[in-house]
């Protein structure tokens, strides 16, 4: 459930320059048009940018970097960390940082960052902390972060849009009057409120926007507005919170433990009683998608932005499976996965999604799986992308890819919790990288193109079906795997790889 903000990348046609002559060599493109471009439009209400009611601001710098590899390394990347200024709707690069494809093949992964900031130790693992005193607006907007990835980007002429998401959490605090003092009074009376427990500091991973809280704790002074209501903007965290309530003298207090999420924002309504002892009571609570409210960003959207209609449409007609207590998949249900019909889906509903079977060669963009975070078991079939990076679907358990004969790289470097990956048929996929598959126990692969296959850091692996890879030259091993029982093509003998 986050609140998305889109800005849109301009790239054409055309491997990757910086600050290269657009006219190159013989073999090259040569077009002003094949410079990569970023555009900074805001379509509020429902996608404004950052936290500031007005979205960018001139002058404002947001950092990018850009990789011709479809992951983002430490450093020597096509570009590192440059500052993109933002004015009148566009994200300009700075002279010498300009960005050029010199291939038609060529593919492009841009990462997206705000606020920026010149010198960035480990882009995974950046060092972030939101403010302890968000009592003022500067404050409050300077603790948000948001990231944009569009990895494997094929040339087009067509926009490209960067999909912005909160790497933090927000709480939302409304006080309500209750016996003993009226709603007017409440609001004019003297306040002080603070929120405690919570880490203030953390990294943050510039490649997935994935914020990761510290252990040290600390107390934050929210935002607050019309006397009653407050916000702050926190690391995702879960433990025990305590809201403090200093009224006229008074002191109120509520502890309540709660897991707070990435890209949600956590609303607390509390209730104030002065009658006879003070006392601070939990009316309601709710949560939902990043919603700055009329006082911040105006109205957020509550369903995904899928930028592929075909993947929208499959998963709308698309039924809802059981899932059994031991985690294995049920049956398929009546109830189809837009469970109340309005022809959109929800963060909620994409939760509620333990199984997709996606059959389509029309799909272009898996862009909105990754907010299916229960999903343990994806089908892919009858696929004509050229590439496929699965590495968002960190919750995926069995994963099962057969007959995509447009396919020619599979992507799976981020999945710690697959355990079982069927491959076959797909006549093209000559590159399976699954370094990220580090439970994984179950591989089966017959009938791609694979010649180099890579196992050595799937030391959980015991069962190795791959004897149908008639094209595998090369299969690498750690020395501490048994690959007695493994089946393997006539010829090929593991390579250790240490």
């Amino acid at each position: 459930m986050k609140r998305l903000i889109k800005i849109l990348a301009v790239s054409t046609l055309g491997v990757l320059m910086i600050g290269c002559s657009k006219d190159s060599s013989e073999g090259q493109i040569s077009s002003t048009n094949y410079e990569l471009k970023l555009r900074g439009d805001i379509k509020a209400p429902t996608s404004g940018t950052r936290v500031n009611a007005n979205g960018f601001e001139a002058n404002d710098k947001v950092g990018v970097y850009v990789s011709s590899t479809g992951s983002l390394a430490s450093q020597g990347n096509t570009l590192d960390n440059a500052a993109y200024t933002y004015s009148n709707g566009n994200l300009n690069a700075s002279e010498g940082s300009e960005v050029y494809w010199d291939s038609k093949d060529a593919l492009l992964s841009v990462y997206a960052y705000y606020p920026y900031v010149a010198n960035v130790a480990n882009n995974s693992a950046y060092e972030f902390s939101v403010e302890t005193n968000q009592s003022t607006d500067v404050n409050f907007y300077n603790s948000d972060f948001i990231t944009a990835q569009a990895v494997n980007l094929a040339p087009q002429e067509t926009p490209v849009s960067l999909t912005f998401t909160h790497s933090l959490s927000k709480v939302l605090v409304s006080f309500v009057a209750g016996e003993g003092i009226t709603a007017s009074e409440l609001a004019a009376a003297e306040k002080t409120f603070t929120i405690g427990g919570l880490a203030t500091s953390g990294t943050i991973n510039l490649a997935t926007g994935v914020a990761t809280a510290g252990t040290t704790t600390a107390t934050i002074t929210p935002l607050e507005s019309n006397g009653t209501d407050y916000a702050a903007i926190i690391y995702p965290q879960d433990g025990a919170v305590s809201f403090n309530l200093e009224l006229d003298g008074e002191v109120f207090s509520y502890t309540t433990n709660i897991d707070f999420e990435a890209g949600y924002q956590y609303k607390f309504n509390l209730t104030i009683n002065t009658w006879n002892s003070p006392e601070m009571t939990l009316t309601t609570t709710s949560i939902d998608s990043w919603d700055d409210g009329d006082d911040h960003s105006g109205t957020m959207s509550n369903t995904i932005s899928f930028p592929d209609a075909t993947l929208k449409s499959v998963i709308l007609n698309s039924y809802l499976y059981t899932r059994h207590e031991n985690g294995a998949v049920g049956e398929q249900t009546e109830t189809l996965i837009d469970a109340n019909g309005d022809g959109e889906i929800s963060y909620d509903e994409a939760k509620a999604v333990y199984v997709l079977v996606l059959q389509s060669s029309s799909i272009s963009n898996l862009s909105g799986l990754e907010y299916f975070t229960n999903l343990d078991y994806l089908v892919i079939t009858g696929s004509a992308m050229a590439s496929i990076d699965l590495s968002s679907c960190t919750s995926l358990i069995q994963f099962d890819f057969h007959s995509n004969s447009g396919t020619t790289s599979l992507k799976l470097s981020n999945n710690p919790n697959l355990k079982r990956i069927g491959c076959g048929s797909n006549s093209n996929l000559k590159t399976l990288d699954i370094s990220g598959a580090t439970s994984l126990e179950d591989l089966m692969c017959s009938g791609n193109a694979i010649e180099v296959l890579d196992v050595s850091n799937n030391l959980s692996l015991s069962s190795v079906s791959i004897s149908g890879e008639q094209s595998l030259q090369t299969l690498y091993v750690h020395s501490s795997q048994n690959t007695e029982g493994w089946r393997l093509p006539n010829g090929v003998t593991p390579t250790i790889k240490n």
